[in-house]
């Protein structure tokens, strides 16, 4: 009878001391450098805020620009360091993904990545103690990716939000097709040599790798940003991703800095991060 009574008392015991440590609540946490995968370059920094839970927090994903070959995730520490104040309702994410090169196309290589990462973090759900839906944010290269990732490879719709800061959407347009500036027409060139592929040679495949071909009426919302005097993605680029999203009644925004060029600073800058948090707070 003894050992019965004990035993209860221990149950009871250690259901309390679970229920407790259940309700504390979790410290914010950052972790730098964390794997994805197998490769050098696929790594992570994650700041886990403060009060974080499975029910609640979302992933900010921020992915580097660089043309596709080249760029570190230390570049945008300024973004991932300013979006650490949105508090409980997100975990920040500064990714490295593997480069490009002459022998290793940016897609899929670069899309895989982004969804090898997706993949690594539902399989640390329990650990981190956060949700599973991403919002992801790109730069340049990386805006490019976010939404050919988020408007084509998404298949698992795990991607709720797209921001996209001076994002090539369409490689076929007459802003870089019929372009006068020397640096626009640079960029293409730079990308068909990547490539190996001509655009007048083979369109269709410019098509499968301009994020503008890929948006159906299921496309996550986006909110994209550009510059008026940006010579290495024309603000058209913005404008026809506009009207395509547009026309599918998909939930979007656009912001054209007329004077800035392929990125920008104060006081813009913190236009810019203030408008993204409102999308963010709005999806």
């Amino acid at each position: 009878m003894k050992n019965v009574i004990l035993s209860l008392w221990l149950l009871v015991y250690l259901s309390c001391s679970t229920s407790e440590q259940e309700i504390l609540p979790l410290e914010a946490e950052e972790l730098l450098d964390q794997s994805y995968g197998s490769g050098n370059l696929q790594k992570y920094d994650i700041f886990l805020p403060k009060n974080r839970s499975k029910g609640k927090t979302k992933l900010l994903v921020i992915i580097h620009g660089g043309g596709w070959t080249s760029g570190d995730k230390s570049e945008l520490t300024f973004i991932y360091e300013y979006f650490k104040k949105l508090g409980e309702e997100f975990a920040i994410v500064n990714l490295n993904y593997t480069l490009a090169d002459l022998n290793t196309k940016p897609i899929p290589l670069q899309t895989n990545d982004i969804q090898k990462f997706i993949l690594h973090i539902k399989e640390s759900q329990e650990a981190y103690n956060i949700g599973t839906e991403f919002f992801l944010f790109g730069s340049s290269a990386g805006a490019h990716l976010s939404m050919m990732y988020g408007y084509k490879f998404d298949i698992n719709k795990d991607v709720k939000g797209v921001i996209n800061v001076v994002g090539p959407t369409n490689f076929l347009h007459t802003s870089y097709t019929e372009t006068t500036d020397s640096e626009t027409a640079e960029l293409l060139n730079n990308v068909q040599v990547l490539h190996n592929e001509t655009v007048q040679g083979n369109p269709s495949f410019y098509e499968s790798i301009s994020p503008i071909f890929h948006i159906s009426s299921n496309s996550p919302p986006t909110i994209s940003f550009y510059g008026g005097n940006d010579s290495l993605v024309p603000e058209q680029q913005g404008e026809i991703l506009h009207q395509a999203l547009d026309q599918l009644n998909v939930q979007h925004e656009l912001y054209i800095y007329p004077n800035e060029g392929h990125g920008w600073g104060e006081p813009n800058i913190i236009d810019t991060f203030q408008k993204i948090e409102t999308f963010l707070n709005k999806n």
